[in-house]
């Protein structure tokens, strides 16, 4: 089944995500269902429990999968911490 993956949002942590938040999302899902994906899939840094817990009332589960965290990605700044990595969220996109 053909996936879409989410990437590249970004929200200052100690806020929740901006209202437009949502509609940017649906935007980006129906894009993707239109173009042949059937599973949105994108990954949460896991200490964002705030952040994850949005997804998730927005139809996202998380499937039990992680992924790395990138620490020689300059672009994401400077971890203060060694112990991070990103859970792996997906939802099934519907017309």
């Amino acid at each position: 089944m053909r996936r879409a993956s989410c990437r590249c949002l970004r929200f200052i942590p100690t806020n929740k995500p901006p209202v437009w938040a949502g509609t940017l999302l649906t935007a980006a899902e129906t894009y993707a269902y239109r173009k042949g994906a059937r599973i949105a899939e994108l990954t949460v840094v896991h200490v964002r429990d705030t952040l994850i817990a949005w997804y998730e009332r927005q139809g996202y589960r998380r499937t039990g999968a992680t992924k790395a965290f990138p620490y020689e990605d300059p672009s994401l700044g400077q971890p203060l911490r060694d112990d991070l990595h990103f859970v792996v969220l997906e939802k099934p996109l519907v017309a």
